[in-house]
């Protein structure tokens, strides 16, 4: 996942690719679409976290035996959970 500078007022600049699209699948510019970010989230819950993290970042999703994070990929270190976005109706 990297976020770009948005391209117009209904781009929020993020552009996700999946662990199973390999470089055939992204070569073929006709796999390549926009997609609503809540689609996205519907499919991939952890996506909500990273909606206001800021251009530039560079992330990862990673599932191990201690559940689900969000890794920095320039520095290697989990994205603090308190950086994380949570929906105001999330919020204790």
């Amino acid at each position: 996942m990297t976020r770009l500078e948005s391209t117009n007022p209904a781009d929020n600049g993020w552009q996700i690719i999946s662990e199973f699209d390999d470089s055939d699948y992204l070569n073929n510019t006709d796999n390549w679409r926009v997609a609503e970010y809540n689609d996205l989230c519907m499919i991939e819950p952890a996506l909500i976290g990273i909606w206001n993290l800021p251009v530039g970042s560079q992330l990862e999703i990673v599932r191990d035996d201690l559940g689900i994070g969000i890794i920095d990929n320039r520095t290697g270190y989990e994205v603090p959970e308190d950086q994380l976005y949570v929906p105001p109706s999330q919020r204790a």
